[in-house]
């Protein structure tokens, strides 16, 4: 009984905790910013989705990641196919992906 109790709160308190921690990455599917998609993508709701194989992440600051170039201001479409990339967070970046612009994570 106790054990069940125990991992009753576990699941319960990782159910609960903010998904802040989790990085942001590219997709084919991403949040939308503003009123307007990205080139290549279609507005659906709250998202964008892509038509095709184009893969974009929102845009940090005023750059873009290596293999991603800036379209409708906020968001980087990749450039390249196979490109990805997660918005940086912390001082490193996952492993398999390397530093671009100091804000973003690429493979």
């Amino acid at each position: 009984m106790r054990t069940t109790i125990l991992a009753l709160t576990a699941a319960a308190a990782f159910a609960t905790m903010p998904q802040m921690a989790l990085a942001q990455s590219s997709g084919k599917t991403i949040s939308k910013t503003g009123s307007s998609c990205p080139s290549g993508f279609n507005s659906s709701g709250s998202k964008c989705v892509s038509r095709g194989d184009a893969v974009a992440i929102q845009k940090v600051g005023s750059s873009c990641p290596s293999g991603f170039s800036t379209s409708n201001n906020n968001y980087c479409v990749s450039t390249k196919s196979g490109a990805q990339a997660v918005i940086k967070s912390g001082s490193s970046c996952p492993s398999g992906f390397k530093t671009s612009n100091n804000k973003y994570c690429v493979k």
